[in-house]
C-alpha cells in the first residue's frame, strides 16, 4: 500500500464501515449459525466469582433512600467534581446498583431461556456488562475492589485494600478519584455480545455501556450523591486492576460517586 493511502486511513473509520449492516448482506449476526441451545445458553444469566466472599446489599432498604419524583431526579442529574471528603452509607451504594442494574423478576421469552430483566435495554437480552465497585469511603463496607452481582444484589470481594493512589493513576491523574466515595467500573465481555452480532457487537456494547451510564447518574441524583463519569482513563490499568484481558473482556467506562456539598445531586440552586 502506497505511504500516502496508508497515512490515510483513520482506525475508528475503518471500523465504523466494517461493522455497518448492509441490505445485501444475508447472515450479518452469528446468532444465525448457531443452534437453539447454543442460543439458549449464551443467552442464560449467569453468576461471576461465585467462590467468593459474599456481601449481601440491604434490599429493604432501597425504596426508602429513592423517594423522589422522577421530573425532579431529571432537572437535578449533574456532573459534579465536588465531592466531599466523608462517608456514605452501605445502603446508598446498595440503592445506586439496584436500581442501575438489578435483574428484576424473570418473564418468559419465546424459545429463550427465562431470565430477569434489567433497567437498560441489551442487544438480544444479552446483559454482557458487568458492574465492578472501589470502595473508598463506604459505611460498613471495608475498602476494595468488588464484583456486583445483579441477581442475587450481593457484593463479591475480590480484593481489600486502599486504592485511591491507584484510581488517581488509573484516571490520568484526576484527583477526585482519591476523594470520591466509590468507584463504578463497567465492563462488558466482549466475546460475548460478539459472539452474537460480530464486529457489529462492539457497537452494541458501547451503546449498552451509555445506557447504563445514564441509569448511574440518574440513580445517583435521586440518591442525592454526586456523580462524575469519566471516558479518559488508562484502559490497561483499569483492566489490570479488575483482572480483566482487555480483550475478551475490558472496562468501557467508569465514574466516581460520593456525598457533596450542597445537595440537590451536589449543585447549589438555579445551576
Amino acid at each position: 500500500m502506497a505511504d500516502g493511502l496508508e497515512s490515510s486511513i483513520v482506525p475508528s473509520e475503518c471500523y465504523h464501515e466494517n461493522s455497518k449492516i448492509w441490505p445485501d448482506v444475508g447472515t450479518w449476526t452469528g446468532s444465525m449459525r448457531m443452534s437453539d441451545n447454543e442460543l439458549a445458553s449464551l443467552s442464560r444469566p449467569y453468576i461471576r466469582h461465585a467462590s467468593r466472599e459474599r456481601i449481601p446489599l440491604p434490599a429493604t432498604a432501597v425504596a426508602s433512600v429513592v423517594d423522589v419524583s422522577f421530573p425532579s431526579v431529571v432537572r437535578t442529574r449533574r456532573t459534579t467534581r465536588d465531592f466531599a471528603h466523608r462517608d456514605v452509607s452501605l445502603t446508598k451504594l446498595s440503592a445506586v446498583l439496584y436500581w442501575s442494574y438489578a435483574g428484576f423478576s424473570s418473564s418468559p421469552r419465546t424459545s429463550l431461556a427465562p431470565r430477569p430483566h434489567r433497567p437498560i435495554p441489551s442487544a438480544g437480552a444479552l446483559y454482557s456488562l458487568h458492574l465492578y465497585v472501589v470502595a473508598h469511603r463506604v459505611k460498613e463496607l471495608p475498602a476494595g475492589i468488588y464484583y456486583y452481582d445483579p441477581l442475587r444484589h450481593e457484593l463479591a470481594v475480590l480484593s481489600c485494600g486502599v486504592y485511591t493512589d491507584r484510581m488517581v493513576q488509573i484516571c490520568v491523574g484526576q484527583e477526585e478519584a482519591s476523594i470520591s466515595a466509590f468507584t463504578v467500573l463497567i465492563a462488558c465481555s466482549l466475546k460475548r455480545t460478539k459472539f452474537k452480532y460480530g464486529e457489529r457487537g462492539y457497537r452494541y456494547a458501547l451503546i449498552e455501556a451509555g445506557h447504563l451510564g445514564q441509569a448511574l447518574c440518574l440513580a445517583t441524583a435521586a440518591c442525592d450523591l454526586g456523580i462524575m463519569p469519566i471516558g479518559a482513563f488508562f484502559d490497561d490499568a483499569a483492566n489490570r486492576l479488575l483482572g480483566l484481558d482487555g480483550v475478551d473482556e475490558g472496562v468501557l467506562y467508569l465514574a466516581l460517586v460520593g456525598d457533596c456539598d450542597g445537595g440537590s445531586a451536589c449543585l447549589p440552586d438555579g445551576d
